[in-house]
C-alpha cells in the first residue's frame, strides 16, 4: 500500500532521520561507559575526567535530539502553540547565547539593549541557541 508519498511517508521519513540523530550519542555514550568499567582500574584520574566529559557531551547532544523530536511531532501534529508577546530581544537572545553549547570555544555577544519585539521568547532562544551550537 502506497500513499504517494503524502503525510504518513513524510512521517516516516521524519521518524528514521530523527532516530538516526538519536541512535548516534546512545552508541557514543555506551561505548564510552563500557570502555570507562572494563578500565577503570588502569585509567588514571584525567583519563577518567575525560571519559565522563565526553560522555557529559554526548548526554547533552542526546538532549538535544530529544527536543528536536518532541519539536518535530508537535509540528508534525500541528500542536505547536506560540507565545507573542512584546518582550526584550536583546535579553532573550544574551540569555539563549549564555546557556548555548559552544564546544569550549569562547563567545562574545555584542547585544544592544531596548530591543523590543512581539516574539514568542521561548522559540526565540531556541533558535539562537541551535545557531550557536550548530556553528560552534
Amino acid at each position: 500500500m502506497t500513499d504517494g508519498g503524502g503525510p504518513l511517508q513524510e512521517t516516516a521519513e521524519l521518524v528514521s532521520k530523527l532516530t538516526h540523530e538519536i541512535r548516534g550519542p546512545v552508541s557514543t555514550i555506551r561505548g564510552l561507559a563500557g570502555t570507562t568499567l572494563a578500565h577503570y582500574d588502569r585509567l588514571d584520574d584525567g583519563e577518567r575526567r575525560e571519559f565522563l566529559e565526553l560522555i557529559r557531551h554526548e548526554a547533552d547532544r542526546l538532549e538535544r535530539a530529544v527536543e528536536h523530536v518532541a519539536l518535530a511531532l508537535k509540528l508534525d501534529a500541528n500542536t505547536l502553540r506560540f507565545d507573542f508577546r512584546p518582550q526584550d530581544l536583546s535579553a532573550i537572545v544574551r540569555g539563549a547565547a549564555e546557556t548555548a553549547e559552544t564546544g569550549g570555544r569562547s563567545l562574545e555577544a555584542d547585544i544592544g539593549g531596548g530591543i523590543e519585539a512581539r516574539v514568542d521568547g521561548i522559540q526565540v532562544a531556541f533558535v539562537v541557541r541551535e545557531l550557536i551550537d550548530n556553528a560552534a
